[in-house]
């Protein structure tokens, strides 16, 4: 009872590192990450492997904890585009949610013997990350991460390395016999391919052949990476609509106004004036916003127009695009930054 009480407490506890780390996960996949961990069941299935009884919440929270990281570390590698997509084509087909689930997995009592024997005399680096693996399950649609069916002793001093190979051997990122050479040689040929110049006046030649769908990164990397960055501004009804292909221009244009947006005096919370909220993009996966929206937060309320000259002189001043004058009107201006930030 204790042990199964004390992984739950590290579990249900929102600032333990292990429910930290699957939030961060949650917020770079962009889906919520439900994961389904039977504290009774596990500890019946385990119970006879741990003397200690106390070693037992720390274990399985400290291998959850590593998967998510090792997970999270995965999606901001910019290498891993390709894996990312595809991973996010399976995982989340139909689906508004990430399973995973928490099993025992099973290792043999000549394997936890020798573990423990390399351990004891401290000659060889145990090859006991076979023992902490991630898989994914067509059939149930989830992730399954295991728990080795041994003393918490026999298990990996490096449980990381066994994770980060198990997702990396998931929904194809590397064929059968292929090399890491020449994955690197294949990473580089399609970086020169797809990625045009960053500089405005570039000597770079023009591409003279369209690259393949396949070969492009995702939208959040392919438009983050690569200029001209385009921002266009309307005036809408209800408010103002500012729409771009850089993120990080938006989210600072979002949190300057917001800090500096009035309170309605005429409400006891304090609410602000206006709701400024960025927009999440119809195309590609998890956190990616293309829109800024800008309203009353009371859309019942009479208020002014909302002046948009201070948001035309952010965008040229402080985030330095030039409006393109011949297709701005009365009512939408378009802007354009050719230099990348750095």
């Amino acid at each position: 009872m204790k042990a199964r009480l004390g992984l739950r407490d590290l579990w249900d506890n929102t600032n333990a590192p292990a429910p930290k780390a699957v939030k961060t996960l949650s917020e770079l996949l962009g889906y919520k990450v439900d994961i389904d961990l039977d504290a009774t069941k596990l500890w019946s299935d385990l119970q006879k492997h741990y003397t200690d009884p106390e070693d037992f919440a720390p274990t399985v929270a400290f291998i959850v904890q590593t998967w998510a990281d090792c997970f999270s570390a995965r999606l901001q590698d910019e290498s891993n585009a390709t894996w990312t997509e595809k991973l996010l084509e399976v995982v989340t087909e139909g689906k508004s949610v990430v399973q995973a689930r928490v099993v025992v997995s099973a290792a043999s009592v000549e394997q936890c013997f020798l573990i423990l024997l390399a351990k004891s005399i401290d000659m060889l680096k145990p090859q006991a990350g076979a023992l902490v693996k991630t898989s994914w399950s067509e059939a149930g649609g989830e992730f399954i991460i295991g728990v080795p069916e041994c003393p918490p002793a026999s298990i990996s001093d490096d449980p990381q390395s066994t994770i980060a190979q198990s997702l990396q051997q998931l929904f194809g990122d590397a064929e059968p016999g292929m090399s890491k050479s020449t994955l690197k040689a294949e990473d580089n040929d399609w970086a020169a391919v797809d990625l045009p110049s960053r500089e405005k006046n570039s000597t770079k030649a023009m591409p003279t052949k369209l690259p393949s769908a396949q070969s492009l990164a995702r939208p959040d990397i392919l438009f983050a990476s690569q200029v001209p960055y385009h921002m266009i501004v309307t005036i809408m009804h209800d408010g103002i609509i500012v729409m771009g292909s850089h993120q990080p221009s938006l989210q600072l244009l979002k949190d300057y106004f917001e800090k500096y947006a009035r309170v309605d005096q005429n409400r006891s919370d304090k609410t602000r004036i206006l709701k400024i909220e960025l927009q999440r993009s119809l195309f590609g996966y998890g956190n990616l916003f293309d829109s800024l929206k800008i309203e009353p937060f009371n859309p019942r309320a009479t208020w002014d127009p909302i002046n948009p000259v201070f948001i035309l002189s952010f965008i040229e001043n402080v985030l330095a695009y030039r409006m393109l004058l011949e297709l701005s009107t009365g009512s939408q201006w378009q802007f354009r930054r050719d230099v990348a930030f750095k």
